[in-house]
């Protein structure tokens, strides 16, 4: 990775991050908990006049879900660095759970 400066124009070399994706069946059953935590946390949003997307994606693998949960959360710049951090998929769900249990758990 670097940057090429020898031109007018900042070129970045990348390299992509494959996620750890942890034990298959605890990724798959924090995926369904964050999911139904997730659904709770929209209906919160639309209750308060937030309109959320219609359509979630519920085909995506564990760790692309994670990712749009992360995305679409409404965390402050620095919580949701935090969480899209996280290099394995099981800490991500983890974290993104504890976030939707204070949320819908409060209401």
């Amino acid at each position: 990775t670097g940057l090429d400066y020898s031109k007018p124009i900042l070129k970045a070399e990348v390299e992509p991050l494959k996620d750890d994706d942890g034990d298959p069946g605890e990724v798959e059953e924090l995926k369904r908990r964050v999911e139904k935590a997730f659904r709770r946390y929209l209906a919160i949003l639309e209750a308060n006049g937030v309109s959320p997307p219609k359509e979630l994606v519920h085909y995506l693998d564990p760790a692309q879900y994670s990712y749009l949960v992360a995305d679409m959360l409404n965390l402050n710049l620095y919580e949701k660095q935090r969480l899209l951090a996280y290099t394995s998929t099981q800490e991500r769900l983890r974290a993104e759970l504890e976030f939707l249990s204070q949320i819908v758990d409060e209401r």
